[in-house]
């Protein structure tokens, strides 16, 4: 995977062996090993572990938001493209966006993240910029402010590795899309979520069936 070749580039320009890497990053020299072929009914990749060799490595593999942009005081040089609004909603309250579709054609853009390398706006598809409608997740996300995600991001396709992360998700019967923090289902089936509101107003929706879930990597703040 993606995920692997860039950790792989790293370690060779750092000059790092997998075991020193790792035991920088988690204390112990197997994680990396762990990454390349985990043991039987284990999942590829531990998120947290992961976050923590990034940071060894200089990568920005982070599962964020870890980046708030403030208050939109500084102007961003670059531009990303923007494929419009999305949804703080759901759980049979209002929501006050449509929904996006990050494959799709846009000739909107918008400021990138401000400081963010330029080989890191165009991986995994490019960075694009989604505007949230609704209150349901404040006070992290409020209303007006623009949140970035992976078009083509290495996770999307697995909402199992984002337990516990605020995503742009897409709803599998119909397709809308919605800012939430995944939670494991109730039900407990495979391919289920709940998906929680960090606004306790708004209720947790759940047993959720999803076709994908696009972790945000970084906010930029309304003016």
């Amino acid at each position: 995977m993606e995920i692997l070749s860039e950790i792989d580039k790293a370690l060779k320009e750092k000059g790092l062996s997998d075991a020193a890497a790792s035991k920088m990053a988690v204390g112990h020299p197997s994680l990396i090993k762990n990454f390349r072929a985990p043991k039987a009914g284990e999942k590829r990749y531990n998120l947290s572990s992961l976050e923590k060799l990034a940071d060894v490595l200089g990568l920005e593999l982070y599962f964020g938001p870890r980046r708030l942009i403030g208050d939109g005081q500084i102007e961003p040089s670059e531009v990303i493209p923007h494929y419009g609004e999305i949804g703080a909603g759901g759980g049979n309250m209002p929501t006050d966006g449509r929904v996006y579709h990050a494959t799709g054609e846009t000739t909107d853009t918008t400021g990138a993240p401000i400081d963010v390398k330029p080989q890191h706006l165009t991986r995994w598809g490019g960075l694009v910029a989604l505007t949230v409608r609704g209150r349901s997740m404040e006070p992290l996300f409020r209303d007006g402010d623009t949140l970035h995600i992976y078009g083509d991001d290495p996770t999307a396709a697995d909402p199992n590795l984002l337990i516990g992360k605020d995503c742009a998700v897409v709803l599998a019967d119909e397709g809308e899309t919605y800012i939430k923090r995944i939670r494991r289902a109730d039900n407990g089936e495979a391919g289920y979520f709940n998906l929680e509101s960090l606004n306790p107003a708004w209720p947790t929706m759940t047993d959720v069936q999803l076709l994908q879930a696009n972790p945000v990597r970084y906010i930029r703040r309304a003016i």
